[in-house]
């Protein structure tokens, strides 16, 4: 009593747009989530920069953000808490 199984595969391209979206960075993520995910080490140092951000936030989520992201969020940060 045998059990045949048929793999199939799709000869198309996936043309999904979330796929498109998620290549190396996420463009989903918004300055004002960055604002909130980074707002704790920027109330600690407030010299703290982009760079140093952005190292901090791929450790903590797993992802690549761009440089000016990381700078617009910072500035939210900073903005709420005055």
């Amino acid at each position: 009593n045998s059990t045949n199984v048929q793999v199939k595969l799709n000869p198309f391209k996936h043309t999904c747009q979330e796929s498109t979206l998620r290549k190396d960075t996420i463009s989903r993520a918004k300055s004002r989530w960055v604002a909130e995910e980074v707002k704790k080490w920027v109330k600690e140092n407030q010299q703290v920069g982009p760079k140093e951000l952005q190292k901090n936030i791929e450790d903590k989520v797993k992802i690549d953000l761009p440089y000016m992201r990381l700078f617009n969020g910072k500035q939210h940060a900073m903005d709420s808490f005055y």
